[in-house]
Formats: structure tokens, C-alpha cells, sequence
């Protein structure tokens, strides 16, 4: 059984480009060691993750996340458990998207990033989910 979990989260200080690749590059390297697959959206400061694989190493990681200082604001979307997994094939997807592209892909007008953190709703979608969603869905945009 495999543990899936997502979060938003809102950058604590600036991160340039470079930064976010040697974060990639040793993420993916952990993930593939782990057994670890999933997304990661940044857009305009916010961070946008799923995260899947076997439960003790999505609880220890998430666990190291909870207390990063590269995060601030952070909310949990949705967990859960899982036989299969949804994103097998990425030891961690990656987009940086900005206004513009965010609002072709899901739609959603406006786009207005301090929706993420906003008191959860289950009646309605979340603009993290939707993300997520769009991501998969729209490859062929990116």
C-alpha cells in the first residue's frame, strides 16, 4: 500500500531558478532511493506538491517539509492511501508556472494565488488542486 499526500506552501524568502534545480536535482536523486514519485507547480512564490510511495518515507519526508525554512503558510490539501500510483513515471515533475500560463491551463479566472491559503473548502476545488490537475491534464501545453 503506498501513501500519497499534497500540500501548498508559500516560499519564506527569495528562490532563484538555480536554486529550485539543485533542489530538484537532489530531490529526485532521494526520491528514486526512496521510492518517492510526484509533481511539484511553483507558482508566483507558492509551492504546490504531491507526493507518493511507501508510507514511513512520505511521513519522514513530510515531516522534514513541516519544519523547512523554505516554507511558511504551509497547508495540507489531501492524503490518502493508495494500491497504484498516479504519477510512477516522475521522481519529481516540475512547472514554474506565472499569471498567464496558470490561467490557460486551468481556466481559472482570476488566478489569485492568496486563494491557496484560504480556509479549506470541500465544497469547492482548491486552485492547488486544480493545479495539480492541470498539470497532468494539459501536458501538451508545456
Amino acid at each position: 500500500m503506498l501513501k500519497y499526500i499534497s500540500y501548498v506552501s508559500e516560499q519564506s524568502h527569495s528562490i532563484s531558478e538555480n536554486d529550485i534545480e539543485q533542489l530538484l536535482q537532489k530531490s529526485r536523486t532521494k526520491n528514486s532511493t526512496n521510492g518517492i514519485t510526484g509533481i511539484l507547480i511553483y507558482f508566483e512564490g507558492v509551492f504546490t506538491q504531491f507526493l507518493e510511495g511507501p508510507e514511513q518515507e512520505i511521513d519522514m519526508l513530510y515531516s522534514k517539509i513541516r519544519v523547512d525554512r523554505r516554507h511558511r503558510n504551509l497547508r495540507e490539501l489531501f492524503s490518502g492511501s493508495a494500491v497504484d500510483r498516479f504519477y510512477g513515471d516522475w521522481s519529481m515533475a516540475y512547472k514554474t508556472l506565472d499569471s498567464v500560463k496558470a490561467q490557460e491551463i486551468t481556466g481559472y479566472r482570476p488566478f489569485d494565488k492568496s486563494k491557496f491559503f484560504e480556509p479549506l473548502d470541500k465544497t469547492k476545488e482548491h486552485p492547488g488542486v486544480m493545479l495539480l490537475e492541470s498539470f497532468v491534464e494539459g501536458l501538451h501545453f508545456f
